[in-house]
């Protein structure tokens, strides 16, 4: 082995493992492993554990291998997992069971990268084809190796009006998710001028609009594996919090000590918003309707997808349409349906009156809409100011 190979640190990231697990590998690949590997954030990882024994284990494995089909992956579980493509680790993890694992998931790599290495041509050799189906190339290479944010941006190719079967595809009910039920809350909330509590959910959750915060103990990858799927809106309850409540102030003197508690509210409408929609936009969107953004969303706080920056920049300007937008970025639509679904859910959007936002919520008429969105830029323009690491 050389001397390179023996300092090469194999980045690692977790899906579905508590936080008191990942705490564990940790001081272990520092300690026993010798730096030979390290934990990092999942967008940065040569492979990754994923814990079977998670919370909606079945739906967030089938969304990570949809976009991460090859990538080695140790899968742990306390009953044996016949998981193809995978190396199996048994719980309660045995340090050397680990690191034996670890072994395996090292060789997977080698072979993919000697793989790779023979696939890889100097992109002049293909110069005389002529295609346009390098369009990927475009792409900044900052963003070509972020796995999170392509997996936030879905897979969805690009359509044309011509085709109206493929634009059908494009198209989610943000109701029909959590989505919805966050963002029926949070109207529940702004139009009673106080926090709400939602419950029926695995952990209680509770959005103080006022001060753009929420608390829940539920950490980020469970929360993210309950967008994915429809919930039962019936078994959900939104009630308002009574600060002199002896049960209010209980819950939420628990939820403030947990490792979850007081993340920035905008934050999490639009982390939501992006789980939620992979790269779709919501029913009833006008392709060709103009969009712009009615004020300037705090980039700081928000978990940013590719071109982000450019989309804002472009929309802050004048109204593009999302398709309009994609053929003058010279990006894939995916992005710009990103973002949008984003924008959409923080209500950032100005358009015209085939807004989608009106469309879906009959009951709401424009002069409840423009109350809506003063009271929402009053709050987080207010909060936009403070730093909050996301």
């Amino acid at each position: 082995m050389s001397t390179q190979d023996t300092k090469r640190v194999i980045r690692i990231a977790t899906i579905g493992v508590e936080d008191r697990t990942r705490r564990t590998l940790d001081v272990v690949f520092k300690g026993p492993g010798e730096g030979a590997y390290a934990l990092v954030e999942e967008g940065l990882a040569e492979s990754i554990i994923f814990d079977f024994d998670c919370f909606n284990a079945t739906v967030l494995w089938e969304d990570y291998r949809k976009h991460h089909p090859k990538l080695p992956t140790l899968v742990m579980s306390v009953n044996h997992k016949e998981v193809p493509d995978t190396v199996f680790l048994r719980k309660p993890i045995q340090i050397s069971s680990l690191f034996q694992a670890l072994g395996e998931i090292k060789v997977r790599m080698d072979a993919l990268q000697e793989q790779a290495e023979i696939q890889l041509e100097p992109p002049k050799l293909h110069a005389h084809t002529g295609t346009v189906s390098d369009r990927p190339a475009t792409i900044p290479s900052r963003f070509q190796k972020d796995d999170e944010l392509d997996r936030l941006c879905g897979g969805v190719a690009d359509v044309s009006l011509e085709n109206m079967q493929d634009v059908e595809k494009i198209f989610y009910n943000p109701y029909q998710y959590f989505q919805g039920v966050l963002d029926k809350a949070l109207r529940t909330a702004l139009e009673n001028d106080t926090g709400v509590l939602i419950s029926g959910m695995p952990e209680q959750i509770v959005l103080l609009p006022k001060s753009n915060r929420m608390l829940c103990a539920s950490p980020d990858h469970e929360l993210k594996a309950l967008c994915l799927v429809p919930v039962q809106q019936r078994l959900i309850t939104i009630s308002l919090l009574n600060a002199t409540d002896a049960n209010t102030q209980a819950l939420r003197q628990r939820v403030e000590q947990s490792l979850q508690h007081g993340k920035p509210l905008d934050q999490f409408i639009w982390k939501v918003a992006l789980w939620t929609a992979r790269g779709h936009i919501p029913t009833g969107t006008d392709l060709q309707q103009p969009v712009r953004l009615s004020r300037w969303p705090n980039l700081t706080r928000l978990l940013l997808t590719p071109y982000s920056l450019q989309i804002a920049s472009l929309w802050h300007k004048r109204s593009y349409s999302l398709l309009e937008t994609a053929k003058v970025l010279n990006i894939p639509q995916r992005y710009v349906f990103t973002f949008y679904s984003g924008a959409w859910a923080l209500h950032l959007l100005k358009i015209a009156s085939s807004d989608p936002a009106e469309v879906m919520i009959p009951k709401e008429d424009a002069k409840q809409q423009a109350f809506f969105h003063r009271l929402l830029s009053k709050i987080w323009g207010k909060s936009g100011s403070q730093r909050v690491a996301t």
